[in-house]
């Protein structure tokens, strides 16, 4: 279990280094050692060329970098090259999986607000987050972000990190709903109930637990306190049972919607039917699947599993050629599947990645249940072996192994 890790874009005095159960990420400046911040220009291009840019989840953004005196800029009162700073950084993260937040903090709104570099800047961030309204970009954006600007709080504001931290509780559920990431159920549950109760050792117990993240074939468990960092550090408090609640009663209905199985059964009956119509065939798994659905790229990576799944049943446990599932899938070129894969967090080619659904446990607990309800269906010879994806993590075999054993007792 870790905490969340705060990156801090500032070149001036040190900020944040009072809040508790948050990480501060370790900024590697060429031959100079580590800071606790991002302050200047060669600092940064340093992490790209020695491929050291740190990972994080949290990024506050001072928006003034009058101070950084390694490129020059035609005012020496207002920069804004803070937020030139945060882009390529916030751009890295809004393509991963796991959810992250960002936050301004600055004294020069005004300044900001005439700067049409910051203004264009600021927008930018604000799209990747999908804080802009739609009717905006075809609208006045300019306008609408120099109104925005106006709202932002001071970078020494409290209010600056309870903004961001509410963000990125808000950035989870957002995850959760698009099948970025997925919870453990069981998990959620014991967590909802100690927060319900309310009481003084319940909230112990449910702070001092994590939430269990799923992308892909990784796993993170985030630090309850670490999640809740801005109330106070009393486990009574009022403020923090209400939020906990409501919080935890929202990832335990994102978590009972996670089931994707008459979404793939659907794209499966679509995609048989596709193929009877040989030459004449030109609709894809695509087509199939509701594009408005947040679930839309988990629902095609359960079909792809599964038309995997009946091929290697069909070839006897053998390898199973990636081209036979790009036309399984109504494509014609492996790219096409690439994308779903990249969507779902898994950056590979389709190839590799049949190889790890034949050796490895499948990450997300979603495709895991969608894939074994198939398996179930499917007519299998006799000792066939099943595939590494339907295998439970070794951890999780441990665990059901010692439950059987208490209860045989």
């Amino acid at each position: 279990m870790r905490n969340l890790r705060i990156l801090i874009v500032d070149d001036r005095e040190k900020r944040y280094d009072h809040v508790r159960h948050i990480d501060p990420v370790a900024c590697v400046t060429a031959g100079l050692g580590s800071t606790d911040r991002l302050t200047r220009w060669p600092q940064h291009m340093g992490w790209y060329v020695y491929d050291k840019v740190p990972e994080f989840d949290l990024l506050v953004i001072d928006v003034d970098f009058s101070t950084d005196g390694s490129v020059p800029y035609e005012s020496e009162e207002f920069n804004p090259y803070g937020l030139l700073h945060a882009l390529p950084l916030a751009a890295r993260q809004h393509g991963a999986s796991l959810p992250f937040a960002w936050v301004i903090g600055t004294a020069w709104r005004r300044d900001m607000r005439k700067n049409h570099v910051a203004v264009f800047a600021y927008g930018l961030l604000c799209a990747m987050e999908q804080r802009v309204p739609a009717d905006v970009i075809t609208g006045t954006p300019y306008q609408y972000f120099q109104q925005q600007i106006d709202q932002l709080k001071g970078a020494d504001d409290r209010e600056v990190f309870v903004t961001l931290m509410e963000r990125y509780r808000a950035q989870v559920k957002v995850a959760a709903e698009h099948g970025r990431i997925e919870f453990d159920i069981e998990e959620l549950q014991q967590q909802l109930r100690d927060a319900e109760r309310g009481d003084r050792g319940s909230m112990v117990n449910m702070l001092d637990s994590g939430l269990t993240l799923y992308h892909g074939y990784h796993v993170e468990e985030i630090s309850f306190r670490s999640i809740f960092a801005d109330f106070e550090e009393s486990e009574d408090d009022l403020g923090l049972i209400h939020a906990a609640r409501e919080y935890l009663r929202d990832l335990k209905a994102l978590a009972d919607k996670a089931d994707i199985q008459e979404g793939v059964m659907k794209a499966l009956a679509e995609l048989k039917a596709q193929d009877g119509r040989g030459m004449d065939a030109t609709e894809t798994v695509n087509s199939f699947v509701n594009a408005r659905d947040p679930r839309a790229n988990l629902i095609k990576m359960g079909a792809l599993v599964c038309c995997w799944l009946e091929e290697y049943v069909r070839a006897g446990g053998k390898r199973v050629p990636a081209k036979d599932i790009t036309v399984a899938l109504g494509f014609k070129e492996n790219v096409q599947v690439h994308d779903i894969l990249r969507r779902a967090g898994f950056e590979c080619p389709l190839g590799h990645f049949l190889q790890l659904l034949a050796s490895r446990p499948l990450g997300l607990p979603s495709l895991y249940n969608c894939a074994a309800r198939y398996w179930d269906q499917l007519s299998k010879p006799k000792g066939l072996a099943v595939p590494g994806c339907l295998q439970q993590p070794e951890e999780k075999v441990r665990a059901s192994s010692a439950v059987a054993a208490n209860e045989a007792l």
